[in-house]
């Protein structure tokens, strides 16, 4: 799997060109080339919802296999470059319905017992009654085997009942087989949402969650979001084997 040669839509709202200019740097930074989409502003959780599935309408149309969807408050992990190389070059063909690369989780999660450098988001662990599921929709490639699954989100149960991430867990991710890496490539930003029009620190509760469920680790000093752009830009030096 070449992740360079899946087509990329960035999804920005046209109110956030802040979020634009800092996208802009993070895909410079990884060498992806990529499409921006104007998404659909609802001031809920239903725009983004609406936004993927106009993404998938262009995917569709053009007869794109896989398609990437990627939210404009991501950043990327310092070592995301090298890891999404070890991951192309270890993976050559695999299958999948969903390909989260930076999900949220709030459930235990185990290793793939096919891909040593993936986590298995169908074949899950059982959960205590407090934790939840699998969430985060930030950087997700959506294979054409679910591309018509993820339209019922319009009727199902009711219109745009579930957010997007929800609905993928519910009713895509138990039925076709979907991995992550085995660590996060590009959490979200820190920062404002026009989604309730609330301040996030969604950065720290990614990578915590992450330590929390995942088998594998990310190192504290990488749980900083100003530590690791500081690692990018080449101001300290990222040690790291995987």
């Amino acid at each position: 799997m070449k992740f360079n040669e899946i087509p990329k839509f960035i999804v920005n709202l046209e109110i956030r060109p802040d979020r634009l200019t800092y996208v802009k740097q993070e895909m410079d930074y990884i060498g992806w080339d990529y499409e921006i989409f104007k998404g659909i502003y609802t001031g809920c959780q239903k725009g983004i919802s609406m936004s993927t599935l106009e993404i998938l309408d262009i995917a569709k149309n053009n007869n794109y296999k896989r398609v990437m969807v990627i939210e404009d408050d991501i950043r990327f992990m310092p070592y995301a470059k090298y890891f999404l190389e070890k991951i192309e070059n270890q993976i050559q063909d695999i299958e999948f319905g969903v390909f989260n690369l930076s999900p949220t989780l709030d459930r235990p999660i185990n290793k793939s017992q096919k891909y040593n450098l993936l986590l298995d988001m169908t074949d899950l662990p059982p959960k205590k009654d407090y934790q939840r599921d699998i969430y985060g929709a930030n950087m997700i490639i959506y294979d054409e085997s679910i591309y018509d699954i993820l339209y019922d989100i319009k009727e199902h149960p009711r219109p745009y009942y579930h957010p997007i991430d929800e609905f993928t867990f519910l009713y895509v991710l138990n039925k076709h087989q979907s991995y992550c890496p085995i660590l996060p490539i590009a959490p979200q930003a820190k920062g404002f949402s026009n989604i309730g029009n609330v301040e996030y620190s969604t950065f720290y509760m990614q990578t915590y969650n992450w330590n929390q469920y995942s088998p594998y680790k990310i190192p504290t000093e990488w749980m900083s979001e100003e530590k690791n752009q500081e690692i990018k830009k080449g101001k300290t030096h990222l040690i790291f084997d995987i």
